[in-house]
């Protein structure tokens, strides 16, 4: 039972070698990382043109692998991690977060429910109530850890359209005379706003950008009358959605006014940044 392994893995012992040198690898291309460029300036289709144009008969040495790597795929990546990389945003690439994926790798969770793996489950509960502790966060604060921040406002919009057409998650929007939805955000903010639109079929179109100051700030009384606007056009407003990845001091103060302001037409504002709830 030792010596067995799955069809075409990789012997236990020549696994623990290329862990060894993958490990010694990823030490080495983050010492040095500053040496490279942060961007290639090479034009669409020079690493394709690199590349087999057929798949291979059999499989190569991991060394060749890794040199692959450094040869084609590290010059032609734009370095997120780079010290010098100032595009969209904040690069979260460390060392603990290195050494958490490659745990995370052998031990293949999947933590769809509690069953498929209660120690995932259980800790990602924990976990959670540590963020709401250290954030000084109400006990009533919880959640789930997403991917990434587009899923969060996918769902915090999923929520909004079943408060405002109740068993939409069993009966659809179609054929339910139901008035067509809209969303406000920032012209500031991220495009999953509309990706959202799209995914729960309120529609990219019914998605409004609301100008902003020179600070970044959400105009408000323009968001007054774009709701005002849809409210006679026969619009049902659902949240409007703060730009977070330009939170200021002023633009918590301006989100306030607007949660006010909303809160009094009926529909959401709604946050998934945990900061929403610590505001100056």
């Amino acid at each position: 039972m030792k010596n067995r392994q799955s069809p075409g893995d990789t012997p236990p012992e020549e696994f623990r070698k290329q862990l060894h040198e993958l490990a010694d690898w990823i030490a080495d291309f983050r010492e040095n990382i500053e040496s490279l460029r942060v961007a290639p300036n090479e034009k669409p289709g020079a690493v394709r043109a690199q590349l087999p144009a057929q798949p291979p008969e059999k499989g190569e040495p991991f060394e060749k692998i890794l040199n692959d790597v450094d040869r084609l795929i590290v010059p032609g990546m734009v370095h997120w991690s780079h010290p010098m990389f100032l595009g969209y945003f904040g690069w979260t690439t460390t060392a603990p977060g290195i050494l958490g994926e490659i745990i995370t790798a052998p031990l293949n969770v999947n933590a769809m429910t509690w069953r498929t793996c209660p120690a995932a489950t259980e800790l990602e509960t924990v976990v959670i109530d540590w963020l709401r502790q250290w954030l000084g966060l109400p006990d009533e604060f919880g959640g789930v850890v997403y991917d990434t921040a587009s899923v969060g406002i996918m769902h915090a919009l999923a929520v909004a359209r079943e408060q405002a057409a109740p068993s939409t998650r069993k009966l659809g929007l179609t054929n339910r005379d139901l008035p067509r939805f809209s969303i406000y955000t920032s012209d500031q903010a991220h495009s999953a706003a509309e990706k959202s639109a799209i995914a729960l079929g309120i529609g990219e179109e019914n998605v409004r950008r609301v100008p902003s100051d020179n600070e970044f700030r959400m105009e408000i009384s323009t968001l007054r009358r774009m709701i005002a606007q849809d409210r006679q056009e026969a619009f049902q407003p659902l949240p409007s959605l703060p730009p977070w990845a330009r939170l200021r001091a002023q633009a918590s103060i301006r989100f306030l006014r607007s949660r006010r302001f909303v809160g009094k037409k009926r529909c959401g504002c709604t946050s998934t940044a945990p900061t929403a709830a610590r505001l100056p």
